[in-house]
């Protein structure tokens, strides 16, 4: 997302090529530790939180939006089922 500004592009192949290599090759290591880092504070919290904790990825919400937001609502809401009810309308 830093490189294009955006979820839904990606960079041409030629990035990792020429000039900006070396450039490249230090941002995507230190990304990669960066994002490994927040992973693995996440998953410490779930096994050490009694708060419930919800993941969902930005993918799935894109591919099949009605059932990734039912669900969300059922956690955020604490509720086994949402039918019928106002938030399932205006999803």
């Amino acid at each position: 997302m830093i490189g294009t500004v955006t979820h839904t592009q990606s960079f041409i192949e030629s990035i990792n090529e020429g000039e900006i290599k070396e450039y490249w090759d230090i941002f995507f290591d230190s990304d990669v530790k960066m994002w490994l880092k927040w992973h693995d504070f996440w998953m410490e919290k779930v096994k050490t939180s009694k708060i419930p904790i919800y993941f969902f990825r930005f993918e799935d919400l894109l591919i099949q939006p009605e059932i990734v937001l039912k669900d969300m609502f059922r956690f955020v809401l604490a509720e086994k089922d949402i039918d019928g009810t106002i938030i399932e309308k205006r999803i």
